[in-house]
């Protein structure tokens, strides 16, 4: 089994105002791949919410019945050919430069 090296983090103290210094993270020590599994998750985290971002913007602000209309097949292409975005009046408010 491989050594992990002791994770250490930076100590802060509570005043009135900050919240309460972070919860003890050595659980992350006990094994490898414990402290994988939470690396994952935070990548996961992360790419997860671009991605959803990216998604939503289809669909921000539009009706349910103008999503069923614009895309009725409900597949999203982010890479070529990219599904175009259906323009409404909060999105022609701006001047998108894509």
């Amino acid at each position: 089994m491989a050594d992990v090296a002791p994770i250490s983090l930076p100590t802060r103290t509570a005043t009135a105002t900050s919240p309460s210094p972070s919860p003890d993270l050595t659980f992350l020590t006990l094994h490898p791949f414990i402290r994988d599994t939470v690396i994952d998750k935070i990548y996961g985290c992360i790419i997860g919410s671009a991605l959803g971002d990216t998604v939503g913007l289809y669909t921000e602000f539009l009706l349910k019945h103008t999503c069923e209309q614009a895309y009725p097949e409900r597949r999203f292409r982010l890479v070529e050919p990219v599904t175009e975005w259906v323009a409404d009046s909060h999105r022609s408010e701006y001047d998108f430069y894509f």
